[in-house]
């Protein structure tokens, strides 16, 4: 054979070998800087998809933790009772605010009720047991009729068109009320009413004001 054959036993070069030190394979700037961009974009990514993962349970969460009041067959039941002491503070010329000493303090009480189910212009008569229980706000709902007792307050009210969340009204007062919810006395009117006329017509409240 001649001497440009390969001998036996012996292997072709493939590819030149690469010397310590050699920068034939280095990555450019280029590609390190694209690298870089890539490793960027799936951090933030990644960040993104844990915030809203966050976010989601947080929502869940309070989902959870303002649910539909339960009221176990009856038509009314108190779904939030908050009772607090309001202080009329004096008006303070500095701060142009009433953050000055305290002049009067006042009993308060506030309570959601829910109706089920509800029907404008149906009635929930409540009683409110306490001492001097005196009734300031009604929301979703307007009162038809009240009777102040000697041991509490007794309401009758008329739904509006409109309930609040869960089909709630809100009542607000003073007085001491007693330990407890207000009872419910009895509800009324609270089925929709059936008519002859085969045209089955439904009664609606478009607009709601004061004359």
């Amino acid at each position: 054979r001649s001497a440009r054959g390969v001998r036996r036993g012996s292997r072709p070069a493939l590819e030149a070998p690469i010397r310590r030190g050699s920068t034939t394979n280095a990555p450019s700037p280029l590609l390190k800087a694209s690298v870089m961009a890539s490793r960027r974009r799936t951090s933030h990514a990644a960040c993104r998809v844990s915030a809203r993962a966050i976010l989601f349970g947080i929502i869940c969460c309070l989902s959870v933790a303002h649910g539909k009041f339960d009221l176990n067959g009856k038509c009314a039941a108190a779904a939030r009772s908050s009772v607090w002491v309001h202080e009329e503070k004096a008006f303070d010329p500095k701060t142009g605010q009433r953050t000055g000493e305290v002049l009067s303090t006042t009993q308060k009480w506030d309570y959601k009720i829910k109706v089920d189910p509800w029907l404008v212009f149906g009635q929930v008569d409540i009683f409110i047991p306490g001492t001097d229980i005196e009734l300031d706000e009604i929301w979703a709902a307007q009162v038809s009729q009240t009777q102040s007792m000697n041991d509490g307050l007794r309401l009758s009210v008329l739904l509006g068109s409109v309930p609040q969340a869960d089909q709630q009204f809100d009542i607000e007062g003073s007085g001491k009320p007693a330990s407890g919810a207000p009872k419910i006395v009895k509800c009324s009117h609270l089925e929709p009413p059936k008519f002859d006329c085969k045209l089955e017509p439904e009664l609606k409240v478009l607009n709601e004001f004061a004359g």
